[in-house]
């Protein structure tokens, strides 16, 4: 998960929110659902050891028969209750534009990614191929 490099872009997220007075509580918000996020990120993450995924360890079948469906439900639980929801939180804190850009950038990045009831629907007219 380090390799992700979360907290710089949750950091380069509250300097865009701003340095004025004026929307210092904005920052305050968003700086308190960043640390939500970490949080929630890093208690699916130690789970009952699941951060020897990403162990270059030649034993992986070990890490395989550490999951279960107990685990599953938790990870699943955690991201759908907690990370996404807040993820969701700190985007509502920007404008409009600034949401309608993130969604693109995901749109083209990493709608294989989206659950497949958030997926954008694409039409294609009759008589095209």
């Amino acid at each position: 998960m380090k390799g992700l490099e979360i907290k710089d872009c949750l950091d380069d997220l509250k300097h865009y929110a701003g340095n004025n007075k004026s929307i210092n509580l904005k920052r305050r918000q968003v700086d308190d659902l960043c640390v939500e996020l970490i949080e929630s990120l890093a208690s699916i993450v130690e789970f009952d050891g699941l951060e020897t995924t990403q162990d270059p360890s030649p034993r992986s079948s070990l890490t395989m028969t550490m999951y279960n469906d107990d685990k599953a439900t938790f990870v699943t639980r955690m991201l759908s209750e907690r990370v996404a929801p807040t993820i969701t939180s700190i985007v509502k804190q920007y404008s409009a534009e600034a949401q309608a850009t993130s969604q693109q950038y995901v749109l083209d990045y990493y709608v294989s990614e989206m659950p497949p009831n958030k997926r954008p629907v694409v039409v294609v007219a009759s008589g095209e191929a």
